[in-house]
């Protein structure tokens, strides 16, 4: 197991002179990578003082940004404190495909956080997963904080599936706390819920996935979920509602709704009208339907009906190529029929496998 690079530079305690019934503030300072964060002055300081961050690479890494509660690329980074702010630096490999290796294990902190990187275009993560409820972290105090039991085994299967079928690994992102503790399928405020720890971990898992993608260059970006209700059909997202899929081919297949979809980019590459994309034979519902499992959008199923309909979150939107870039993206919401039993989970696992190398070879 190969471990990544993680810094903790500690908590600095500061208080208020204004008065001692002021609450304390805290400076929690973390790196992401190879590299050393100093801060200037190292000393306890008050909130509405300023600290200076230096951000410092180890040999063949790069600073790439800071993230947290800071946000920016300038280093040194000088800011007002606040009475409690976690500061998040982010370092990068200048090559990040000789350091992480295909099939080798990445961890973040206290192993919350997984990366499994691969060699073909395809990234896989699972946010909603994870078992793990360490006291260290607080308990969010509000949101959803269901497991999707079985998607970090159905992500593994589906990944080892593909290796054998394909000779190739995809990248898989693995969030491995509870979603108690951390959504990773949210935006920082509501995934981490003000934990700093939290935070921490939720900077790792977004920050696997963006090394993924950078390796990967053009591709596809898949985040894996399971639907807790008792529906029939494998669900796929791609940022268009289920009023949107109401509509016929023409109307679907009209610019304005390809860019805004997490599509976009294979959309504008395509002569193949957007609609064949989402829901012809050749769309990953269509591969699917083809291999058996009744998805939707699909040509069996072009859009929902009144079954609650799950259109794509936070990573479909920030990760797929709504939003530019060179990845596309979609949610899948696989049901339970094909998650909690062993033997169908293989099954459905070897399908996927199939049907994402089939949809990456017609497209990409």
């Amino acid at each position: 197991m190969i471990a990544l690079a993680l810094l903790a530079l500690g908590t600095a305690t500061c208080r208020d002179v204004s008065g001692a019934e002021a609450e304390p503030a805290e400076i929690f300072v973390h790196a992401i990578g190879a590299g050393t964060v100093t801060k200037a002055p190292d000393a306890e300081l008050h909130p509405g003082e300023g600290m200076t961050l230096t951000a410092i690479a180890a040999s063949g890494w790069r600073f790439e940004r800071w993230s947290g509660d800071i946000a920016g690329a300038a280093n040194p980074l000088t800011f007002t404190l606040r009475e409690s702010q976690t500061c998040i630096a982010v370092f990068r490999p200048v090559d990040p495909g000789a350091v992480f290796l295909p099939g080798g294990n990445f961890f973040g902190r206290n192993r919350y956080i997984e990366y499994v990187p691969g060699d073909r275009p395809l990234v896989i993560s699972v946010p909603h997963g994870g078992d793990m409820q360490p006291a260290e972290i607080r308990d969010r105090p509000s949101g959803e904080t269901t497991q999707d039991g079985f998607v970090i085994e159905l992500g593994r299967e589906a990944a080892a599936a593909y290796d054998g079928q394909f000779q190739g690994r995809p990248h898989l992102v693995i969030c491995h706390l509870h979603r108690r503790k951390l959504d990773a399928n949210r935006g920082p405020g509501e995934g981490a819920a003000g934990d700093p720890l939290a935070l921490l971990a939720w900077n790792e898992f977004q920050e696997y996935i963006l090394v993924a993608k950078e390796i990967v260059g053009r591709g596809l970006y898949l985040d894996l979920h399971g639907q807790s209700d008792d529906a029939l059909r494998q669900q796929l997202g791609y940022l268009l509602s289920a009023q949107d899929l109401r509509r016929s081919d023409a109307e679907l297949d009209q610019p304005a709704i390809s860019s805004r979809s997490s599509l976009r980019r294979l959309a504008q590459a395509s002569a193949v009208p957007f609609s064949q994309l989402v829901r012809g034979p050749r769309s990953l519902g269509g591969l699917l339907e083809s291999l058996g499992y009744d998805s939707v959008p699909s040509p069996r199923w072009p859009h929902p009906g009144d079954v609650p309909y799950y259109d794509g979150g936070y990573n479909t939107q920030v990760h797929g190529s709504r939003d530019n870039g060179e990845i596309d993206g979609m949610q899948l919401e696989a049901t339970r029929t094909v998650r909690f039993d062993a033997a169908s989970r293989a099954l459905f696992a070897a399908s996927l496998a199939r049907a994402l190398a089939e949809f990456i070879a017609a497209w990409y």
